[in-house]
């Protein structure tokens, strides 16, 4: 499975908000080198959200984001991802629990 599927699909399945920079980090702490993030936004219930100084936020249309809690940037970091000999897979396990957990 490419790592574009497997981050975009759990992020939509577990309704996370993410950026272009959580994803690219997720590649680096995988080993895998990213593909180009093509997001089809109409078909699905997320909106994108770019701020002029920053990345491109991807969040569903029923979450606010001053309501979120977490970055995934920060949690592959605090979570060491990058020295786990764990499957992409199972990282990206890691990182929806974590964030479930937070509530």
């Amino acid at each position: 499975m490419l790592m574009r599927n497997l981050f975009l699909n759990e992020c939509v399945l577990n309704n996370l908000v993410f950026t272009e920079i959580d994803y690219l980090n997720f590649c680096k702490a995988c080993k895998e080198r990213p593909e180009k993030l093509n997001f089809d936004i109409k078909k699905s219930n997320y909106l994108a959200y770019k701020n002029l100084l920053g990345p491109c936020v991807f969040h569903p249309n029923s979450i606010k984001l001053q309501n979120v809690d977490y970055n995934i940037s920060k949690l592959i970091s605090e979570l060491k991802l990058n020295n786990q000999p764990i499957s992409p897979r199972e990282k990206m396990k890691k990182i929806v629990d974590y964030i479930n957990l937070l509530g």
